[in-house]
Parts: C-alpha cells; sequence; structure tokens
C-alpha cells in the first residue's frame, strides 16, 4: 500500500522524491497501526518518498510506502485508524491524511447441517455457512483454515479429519470430512463423529454426525455400453466396470467399485439361443462376450447375481434379454463417423457398423475380417486401410503445406429385403503427432 503525494516548490514546479527527503517531516498518530518507510543517512532518519507507478495508475508517481514497523506490506497491519502528518522544515506548509485498517475477514456466524450421505472409507461433505464479522459470506477455504477465523476448530471421532477445501467451479469453499482410513471392519454400527466449533467472536458451534459403516453392494441395478441385439455370427461384451448396483443406501455405484471388497457377477443363460465365454466376471475377468450362434435364433435371458467372496448375495440378481437376430430381420443399418488416425501408420480406429431392427434396436453386426462379409463391404481409401473393424493410414501421404488430409471410405450395406445402401465415411489423417 502506497500513499500518493502530491508537492510543488515555491515557483509551482513539481517537488521530486529527493527535495521531499530532505524537507518534509514525516509522522503518525497511531504507529501501533502503521508506520511509513524511512531511510537512515548517518545518523538521520527520515521519511523515504519514492517513485512508483500505483494499481490505477498510468504513470510514475510520488509515492511513501505504508506499513507497520515490521512489514510494509498489509500482513502484519493491526486494525485502526492513523494520521498520517506532513510538515515541510523550509516553509512550514503541512498536510494530513487519515488511514482506516480494517481487520481481516474471520468468521463470526457458523452454521452447520447434517450431510446427505456420512459414510465409513469415503469423504463426507458438510453442508455449512459462514460469515465475517462485515456481514458478507466467505468464499475462499484459505480465509476458514488461516489462523484467527476460529479460536477453536475440532473434528473428533472413528479417526475421522476434516478440513475446509476450495471449490474452484463453483467459487466457494466446502467442509470435508475424510473417512477414507476408516476400514470395513473398524465400524460395523453408527458411530458418532463431531465436529466442535468456536469463531473468532465467541461462538461456539456443535454437530454430530452418525457415521454408517462402508459400503456394499446389495443389488444389481443395471448394465451399460453393450448390445441387446446380436446378428448371427457377431458379438457383444459387457464390461465388469458396466454393470451397476445399488449399495444398501440405495446409491448407485459401479460393481468395479466393490473390487476390492471381492465383488464379483455370475452369468447365466436361460438357454443356447445366445452363448457366453465365461460364468462369472469380476477384476481380473473384466469382461464377458456373448455370441449368437449361426445355427439358431432367438431370444435369451441372461440373469447376473451378486456374489462376494464365492458366495451369492441374496436377492441380487438382475435380468436382461440378448436377441440373436437373422439376417433377415434387418431393416437398416447406421455408421458411425470415424475419429482421427495420423500419419505414423500404427494407431487404428474403430469403423462401426450397427443394423437395425425395425423397431430401431439396434443390431451388433460380425466384423468382416477382410472387407466383406454378408452383412456389409467396407472399401479402403486412397491412403486409409481397412483391417478387421478398424482404419489406420498408410504410408506415402504428400501433405504438402497442410497439416491434415480426408480421405473417403465406402460401407455398403444389405438388409433383410437385399436392397443395398452406401454410406461415405470420411477419415481425417493428420500430420501432427497424436
Amino acid at each position: 500500500f502506497v500513499l500518493v503525494v502530491t508537492a510543488v516548490d515555491q515557483y509551482g514546479n513539481a517537488a521530486n522524491e529527493a527535495l521531499l527527503d530532505g524537507d518534509i517531516n514525516v509522522s503518525v498518530s497511531n504507529p501501533s497501526v502503521l508506520t511509513t518507510k524511512t531511510q537512515t543517512v548517518g545518523l538521520i532518519t527520515y521519511a523515504d518518498f519514492e517513485s512508483a507507478t500505483p494499481a490505477g495508475y498510468s504513470s510514475a508517481q510520488t509515492v511513501l510506502n505504508l506499513g507497520n514497523s515490521s512489514d510494509l506490506g498489509a500482513t502484519n497491519w493491526k486494525s485502526g485508524t492513523a494520521t498520517i502528518y506532513m510538515y515541510s522544515k523550509t516553509s512550514g506548509a503541512q498536510a494530513s491524511f487519515e488511514v482506516k485498517v480494517a481487520d481481516n475477514s474471520k468468521v463470526d456466524t457458523f452454521t452447520l447441517d447434517q450431510p446427505q450421505f456420512a459414510i465409513a472409507g469415503e469423504k463426507i461433505e458438510i453442508p455449512f455457512t459462514a460469515v465475517d464479522q462485515y456481514g458478507k459470506d466467505i468464499t475462499s477455504a484459505s480465509t476458514l483454515n488461516a489462523a484467527g477465523s476460529f479460536t477453536n476448530f475440532t473434528v473428533s471421532g472413528a479417526g475421522v479429519t476434516g478440513a475446509f477445501e476450495q471449490d474452484y467451479v463453483n467459487n466457494k469453499p466446502k467442509l470435508v470430512l475424510d473417512a477414507t482410513g476408516v476400514t470395513a471392519s473398524a465400524i460395523t454400527s453408527a458411530t458418532n463423529v463431531n465436529i466442535y466449533a468456536t469463531t473468532s467472536t465467541g461462538k461456539q458451534v456443535t454437530l454430530t454426525v452418525s457415521l454408517q459403516p462402508a459400503k456394499k453392494a446389495s443389488v444389481i441395478s443395471a448394465v451399460a455400453d453393450m448390445d441387446f441385439a446380436i446378428a448371427q455370427g457377431g458379438t457383444t461384451s459387457l464390461e465388469y466396470d458396466d454393470i451397476s448396483v445399488y449399495d444398501q443406501y440405495g446409491r448407485t455405484k459401479k460393481l468395479s467399485d466393490f473390487t476390492a471388497a471381492g465383488y464379483s457377477a455370475t452369468v447365466a443363460l436361460s438357454n443356447g439361443n445366445i452363448t457366453a465365454d465365461k460364468t462369472e466376471v469380476n477384476g481380473t475377468d473384466t469382461a464377458v462376450v456373448f455370441t449368437a450362434p449361426t445355427s439358431v435364433n432367438g431370444v435369451t435371458e441372461v440373469t447376473l447375481t451378486l456374489k462376494k467372496s464365492g458366495a451369492d448375495v441374496s436377492g441380487s440378481t438382475f435380468k436382461f434379454n440378448i436377441t440373436n437376430v437373422k439376417l433377415g430381420e434387418i431393416a437398416d443399418y447406421e455408421v458411425a463417423d470415424i475419429a482421427k488416425v495420423y500419419a505414423d501408420n500404427t494407431m487404428t480406429q474403430d469403423v462401426t457398423v450397427k443394423g437395425l431392427l425395425a423397431d430401431g434396436t439396434k443390431v451388433a453386426l460380425p466384423v468382416p475380417a477382410a472387407e466383406s462379409n454378408d452383412y456389409y463391404t467396407v472399401t479402403d481409401a486412397t491412403y486409409v486401410d481397412y483391417n478387421n473393424g478398424t482404419v489406420k493410414s498408410k504410408a506415402g501421404i504428400n501433405f504438402g503445406s497442410d497439416s491434415e488430409k480426408t480421405y473417403n471410405i465406402v460401407v455398403v450395406t444389405t438388409n433383410k429385403d437385399k436392397v443395398q445402401k452406401t454410406f461415405v465415411k470420411p477419415v481425417v489423417v493428420s500430420n501432427a503427432a497424436p
């Protein structure tokens, strides 16, 4: 912080810093609040005026730095009012300026509310409000964590700790209790965690949070990112991470959230219209591949059941159907856009072609190992190579001054009525590093 000083000599000319240093006596009425910057020459100490460009000014000004005896910034200032007096030894001219120093923002009013969930092994966000002594909401976690904001802030019980963290997305602080170190075996029933806080103005706040036992997978609730219809000879995969479950608190989680606790899912099929390559998926065998045999068709019911440490979890099953589809049932097709490939000739991108039933259901299709099968044919572009469901760039592209080149591949499909449909899909080849 600086005080901008304007002074002129007896001839009306602006007085420079050197003239002010030698002529102006400076005193402060309340040096416990602030003092001014000084310099000592020989045995004489006097105010040290300087040239600087303060915030809000476009050119250099004559300034006097303000602070206190140990700090010319603001970190050690005390709140209060001080008057700066200036007196010219040669002319007797006088000036004064009053400075009011406000106290740093500190917590005055603080409230705590119960969280939606407080579960062992997790982080818990505690709803709260914090208002400073000036009636303003505190929006900085660093202010709340700073010394002096609270005279006491304590979290106790079950080994849980707590601190304020900054939510930069929403520009507000949040109070987070960290119970990630509390193991499932440590808390088998509800255990109290207490928060004690005393604000800088002496207001006391307490909250008791009931910490519940660690989450358990209770029932499979959904599967995602797979096809529920497969053309004969085709496959679809169900990843371990795409199985959703409800825990005992009704929250939706991924089955993979429970890998460390020994959970898996068993797979059972109602008939042979669909086959599966395994009967269980877990954190090691991460996916089950379903195949539609070419000799049969129709619907198969799939039953998934949670298993923990080798034993089925009662009431945890989830059922869904997969249909084995004949070519004669496919009404139309769709071809997804193809992601960018690069001129290093190694990175591949998928060419995803799906069949469509009359009701719009998507059908997983067999992928041509070369370029053609009964469902569709893929034709390479000049500098784009297709192989087994993927494309990559070919060597020899002359980019010239361009960073990218675009080439079209052609996908020709055949539907149930033997009607062919042509899709032209652009493939962008980049000369940049992937």
